[in-house]
């Protein structure tokens, strides 16, 4: 089995297992005040990784096709065959290539997320350490980390207000340029949207 193919099998993996989540970007938490939620404050940053430049590497109906087959509970051969039909496309959402940069979707904490980062960044054109992609991705592990296991609805909060605060966007450039890449509408839907726009000329005209 190709590399390729590894990683997708695993991406297909990842996804079934947070297919009963209704937004896997946003940790599933009801359940209220065991007073620990925020007890682990300790975070580990992932290494920042640039996204790669946008490209033209998709039509809209492949990346539909991606999601259906790579990100929608399917079966990992389905995810396989979607990449040896369409090997360009799926090398753009998914690069296996570390030096190419980051695509439309991450993995990260065991889970696979939409790259808002990334999007953030290619969007405002600001790919740096310090920039406001690079801090919304930041501040995105950070909850994921603290708030794992945590049931309390209002972790995620006050994470961002609390331990995640230093990782914030803060002052971004051009608020509204990263405002599409931020609109929390399902894994699925906003892997659309950031492959559509990192992806495809059809996204970001």
């Amino acid at each position: 089995m190709s590399a390729r193919h590894t990683a997708l099998t695993f991406i297909a993996a990842l996804a079934t297992a947070c297919s009963t989540e209704t937004n896997p970007t946003q940790i599933p938490l009801p359940e209220a005040s065991t007073g620990t939620c925020l007890a682990n404050t300790h975070f580990a940053a992932i290494a920042w990784k640039q996204p790669h430049p946008a490209e033209n590497a998709c039509t809209d109906n492949e990346i539909d096709d991606f999601v259906s087959a790579c990100l929608s509970g399917s079966i990992p051969i389905k995810c396989e065959q979607f990449t040896d039909d369409h090997p360009q496309c799926a090398s753009c959402i998914y690069p296996q290539r570390p030096s190419v940069g980051s695509g439309a979707i991450v993995e990260g904490h065991g889970r696979v997320v939409p790259n808002v980062g990334g999007c953030i960044a290619l969007s405002l054109g600001e790919t740096s350490t310090s920039g406001c992609g690079a801090r919304e991705h930041a501040a995105r592990e950070c909850v994921a980390s603290i708030c794992s296991g945590c049931r309390d609805p209002n972790c995620e909060t006050d994470s961002r207000k609390g331990p995640c605060l230093d990782q914030q966007m803060q002052r971004c450039v051009e608020l509204a340029g990263a405002a599409p890449c931020t609109l929390d509408e399902g894994t699925e839907a906003a892997v659309r949207l950031i492959a559509k726009r990192m992806c495809s000329n059809d996204g970001r005209e």
